[in-house]
C-alpha cells in the first residue's frame, strides 16, 4: 500500500541551494517569523551547511559595506578645507589618505577554510571530553 502524502512528511527546500531537504534525516536549520498582525507566518528552511555558507556571505557582505560607508565619509572628511590645511601640516597624512582609497581586498580577509577547521576541531574536542567524563 502506498504511503499518504501529507504536510507532515513532506520535505522542505532549501533557501540556499534548492535543494529538497528530508526533515527526518538531514540537519537543517529552520527560520521562522511569526508576526500575525501585518504578514502570515513565514519559514525558510536550509541545510545546515548551506546556512552556514549563507551566514558568512551576508556578514561579509555586511562588513564590506560598514567599510566602504566609513571609507566614504573619512574621505569626505578629508576633502574639508579645513582639515585638508591641518594634514597638510602632519607628515605621513598622504598615507592614510592613499589607505582609505584602496579597496577591500578579500584576501585580506581571514580565510572561511581556517574557521571552519577551527569550529570542527573545537568541537572534537568537546566530544573527546564528553567521552571521557561519562
Amino acid at each position: 500500500m502506498a504511503k499518504r502524502v501529507t504536510k507532515k512528511n513532506i520535505g522542505k527546500c532549501c533557501l540556499e541551494c534548492s535543494k529538497f531537504i528530508d526533515i527526518k534525516k538531514d540537519h537543517y536549520v529552520q527560520l521562522s517569523t511569526y508576526n500575525r498582525e501585518i504578514s502570515p507566518d513565514d519559514h525558510a528552511f536550509f541545510h545546515f551547511q548551506c546556512w552556514v555558507d549563507y551566514f558568512n556571505k551576508r556578514v561579509e557582505n555586511k562588513m564590506k559595506a560598514n567599510v566602504r560607508f566609513m571609507q566614504e565619509r573619512a574621505l569626505q572628511l578629508f576633502d574639508n578645507p579645513m582639515i585638508k590645511s591641518l594634514l597638510e601640516q602632519v607628515q605621513g597624512s598622504e598615507i592614510a589618505l592613499n589607505m582609505l582609497k584602496t579597496p577591500i581586498n578579500t584576501d585580506v580577509l581571514v580565510s572561511k577554510e581556517k574557521v571552519k577547521k577551527q569550529i570542527q576541531n573545537d568541537r572534537k574536542q568537546k566530544r573527546a571530553g564528553k567521552k571521557r567524563k561519562a
